[in-house]
C-alpha cells in the first residue's frame, strides 16, 4: 500500500467523528515489529497527547523504513518517533527537531539506551565470535536499523570482519520478530536484533531464551541487564517536523516529559515515560565509522571543481569568511551577555539566579527519580571587620580568593554561587547529608589554615547544611541551612552545623 493510502486508511479507520472538530496531527512511528504491534503499543501515547493539548488530536501512523523516509522527505507527517540513526539522518537532511528521548521499560529497569544483539541457536556451539560467521548465513532487520544492523556491523568492523565479504549470505527481513523466527527455524545461522527483543518475545511466550545464545556477549550490569553484543546508543527520540511551530513543539515536549512513569499510558507503551533529549554523539560516531550518509566517503572532485569555478569559489569563501567573523562576534556577544546574566561580576561565580535554576532542576530530578542532593550555606566570619580595618578593596580580594578556593576544591558537577554579600551557596548533586558535612568541614579546616594570597590575612567561615527530603523544596532547604548557619555563628563561628 502506498504511503498516502496508508495514512488515509489509518485516519479513516481510527478517527472518531467528534475529533474532526480539532486539528489532527499525525505521529509517524517506525514499525520495527510490524504495523499492528506498533499501533497496539503507541495509540495510548496519541490518546495521552490528545488529552493533554486542547484543540489537537494525535494519531499514530505506523511506517516501515522506506515509507518513513518518504513521509519525512515529503513532509507528510507532523511528528516522528523513530530509531536514533534515522533521526540523525532526518535532522541533518530535513531539519526535524528532537523534543524528548524515550525511557524504555524492561522489567524493573527504565532504559534510555539500547544496543544490538548478535545471536544464534544455543546448539550452535561453533558460533562464539564474529569471525566464526565466516561463510555462514546471517539475517538482520533493515539496512537503516541501528539496533537490528548497524550497531553489530560496527562491532564486526572493529574485529576486521566484513559481513559483505565474509558471509555466505546477508538477508534483511524487515522486522525483529522475523529475524528471531528465521534463526529459530534454522533458516539462517545467526541473526541481529535490537536489545530487549529476545526478552520481550520470551515474556510473550513466543520463544524460550534457553534456545538462543549471544555471540560476542557484553557483560550484563545492574544498569543494563539485557543481552547485548554492542555498546549502547541513546533511545528513540520523539521529534517535530520543521513546519510545527515552536509553541506547539514546546507543549508536546512538556506533555511528554511530564508523563508519570507509573501512569497507565507509560505502562501501555511499555515505557517509563520520557526524558529530556539525550546527546546522540554515539550515533554520529557509529555513522561516521561506517561511512553512513552524510558521513559517506565521496569521490574526490574538488580539483575539477576548483579548476572550473575558482573565481566563484574565491568570492564564496570571502563572503563566508565575512559571515563567519560576524557570526562569531555575535555569538561571542551573546555568550558574554548570557554569562553576565548568570554570574557574579566580582567573583565570576554563579549568581543567585543561576543557583535557583540549578536547584529547581535537581528538585525535579528528585521528585521523579529520588536523586538526592545537599546544599551548604557558608558565611565568612568577621567580614565586616575586614572591610572596616583593611578597606573594601581588601574585602573584595578576600571574596575572590575564597571563590577561587571553593571552585577549585569541588567537583565539576557541583555549583558554587555567591548568594549575597559574604555568603556563598554550595550545591552538591548526588550527595547525602553525611558526605556533605564531611566535605564542607574539610574545606573549612583547609581554608582556615591558609592565608589570603594578596593580603596574607587568615580568614575562616561558618556554615549550615541541609539535604533534600520528601515534602521539602529548595526554599525550605535554604531556610534550614540558614538556621544551621545562624547557630554556627552564635556558638563561636568557624564551624559547620547540620
Amino acid at each position: 500500500m502506498s504511503l498516502k493510502k496508508n495514512i488515509l486508511v489509518m485516519l479513516i479507520t481510527l478517527v472518531p467523528l467528534f475529533y474532526l472538530q480539532s486539528e489532527t496531527l499525525t505521529i509517524a512511528v517506525l514499525a520495527k515489529d510490524g504495523q499492528q504491534e506498533t499501533l497496539d503499543r503507541w495509540i495510548p501515547l496519541a490518546t495521552y497527547l490528545t488529552q493533554q493539548l486542547d484543540g489537537y488530536s494525535f494519531w499514530i501512523v505506523p511506517l516501515d523504513f522506506d515509507d518513513m523516509m518518504t513521509a519525512v522527505e515529503k513532509n507528510k507527517v507532523d511528528f516522528v518517533l523513530t530509531n536514533s540513526l534515522l533521526y540523525i539522518s532526518f535532522e541533518i537532511n530535513y531539519g526535524i527537531n528532537r523534543l524528548a528521548t524515550l525511557k524504555n521499560l524492561r522489567g524493573e529497569q527504565d532504559l534510555t539506551e539500547f544496543g544490538g544483539v548478535l545471536f544464534t541457536r544455543s546448539d550452535r556451539i561453533d558460533l562464539n565470535f564474529s569471525r566464526d560467521l565466516n561463510g555462514r548465513t546471517l539475517a538482520a532487520v533493515d539496512p537503516s536499523s541501528i539496533g537490528g544492523w548497524y550497531s553489530v556491523a560496527r562491532e564486526m568492523k572493529q574485529e576486521n570482519f566484513d559481513p559483505y565479504r565474509d558471509l555466505k549470505s546477508l538477508e534483511f527481513l524487515g522486522d525483529h520478530f522475523s529475524v528471531v523466527e528465521a534463526v529459530k527455524n534454522r533458516k539462517v545461522d545467526a541473526g541481529i536484533v535490537r536489545t530487549d527483543t529476545l526478552e520481550y518475545m520470551a515474556d510473550q511466550g513466543l520463544i524460550n531464551l534457553k534456545d538462543f545464545s549471544v555471540i560476542n556477549p557484553y557483560p550484563r550490569t545492574m544498569k543494563f541487564n539485557l543481552r547485548r553484543s554492542t555498546e549502547l546508543y541513546p533511545e528513540w527520540p520523539f521529534a517535530s517536523m520543521p513546519h510545527i511551530s515552536q509553541r506547539l513543539s514546546e507543549q508536546v515536549a512538556i506533555a511528554l516529559i511530564s508523563m508519570d512513569a507509573d501512569s497507565e499510558t507509560a505502562r501501555r507503551t511499555m515505557s517509563a515515560g520520557w526524558t529530556i533529549p539525550l546527546n546522540y554523539k554515539a550515533v554520529h560516531d557509529c555513522m561516521r565509522e561506517l561511512h553512513i550518509p552524510p558521513y559517506e566517503i565521496k569521490k574526490p572532485t574538488f580539483a575539477l571543481f576548483l579548476k572550473t569555478y575558482y573565481w566563484q569559489l574565491f568570492l564564496t569563501v570571502l563572503a563566508l569568511a565575512t559571515l563567519i567573523v560576524l557570526a562569531m562576534h555575535a555569538s561571542s556577544l551573546n555568550t558574554r551577555l548570557q554569562r553576565l546574566s548568570e554570574s557574579d561580576t566580582l567573583t565570576g561565580l554563579a549568581n543567585r539566579r543561576a543557583a535557583l535554576s540549578f536547584l529547581d532542576y535537581l528538585q525535579n530530578s528528585y521528585n521523579r527519580n529520588k536523586t538526592i542532593y545537599s546544599i551548604a550555606l557558608i558565611d565568612l566570619d568577621h567580614f565586616k571587620d575586614i572591610n572596616d580595618t583593611h578597606g573594601h578593596t581588601t574585602g573584595d580580594e578576600v571574596l575572590k580568593d575564597v571563590s577561587s578556593f571553593l571552585r577549585s576544591s569541588l567537583r565539576k558537577v557541583d555549583m558554587v554561587s555567591r548568594w549575597g554579600g559574604e555568603e556563598f551557596l554550595i550545591i552538591l548533586p548526588d550527595t547525602d547529608l553525611e558526605n556533605a558535612f564531611s566535605l564542607i568541614n574539610k574545606l573549612r579546616i583547609s581554608f582556615s589554615n591558609r592565608k589570603v594570597s594578596s593580603s596574607r590575612l587568615s580568614v575562616t567561615f561558618s556554615g549550615g547544611i541541609a539535604v533534600v527530603h520528601k515534602g521539602g523544596s529548595p526554599e525550605s532547604m535554604i531556610s534550614e541551612a540558614d538556621t544551621s548557619l545562624y547557630r554556627a555563628k552564635e556558638t563561636g563561628r568557624n564551624k559547620i552545623i547540620l
